[in-house]
């Protein structure tokens, strides 16, 4: 899926399905039992391709902090699990990040 495919003319029908689209597949693939399934250098793959979603999606006004999420959510457990977020972690509140990885919501975007 590319978030470039959305279209500013489309309804705000259209726009919202696409974009329910993506958080659909970024939270399934945001679970561990498929995360646990992913080699390293699918793991990596799939980090790489979920930071261009979520710069993708932060450039234009079409996508939401909702919809935008799920890309960092799959970011951060992948960073979480090899243990990258220790200086993020030092930085914001624990209990912030520990929810958003658990959950997936956040208390406020800067955590994104």
């Amino acid at each position: 899926m590319n978030p470039k495919e959305m279209n500013s003319s489309w309804d705000d029908t259209l726009k919202g399905n696409f974009t329910f689209q993506f958080v659909q597949i970024e939270i399934l693939l945001a679970q561990d039992q498929i995360f646990n399934t992913l080699n390293e250098n699918n793991k990596t793959e799939l980090l790489k391709e979920a930071a261009r979603k979520y710069e993708v999606k932060k450039s234009t006004n079409e996508f939401s902090d909702f919809s935008e999420g799920p890309s960092i959510l799959i970011a951060g457990r992948i960073l979480d699990k090899r243990n990258k977020l220790q200086d993020l972690k030092g930085k914001m509140t624990t209990e912030s990040i520990e929810k958003f990885l658990l959950t997936g919501s956040a208390d406020n975007k800067e955590i994104f």
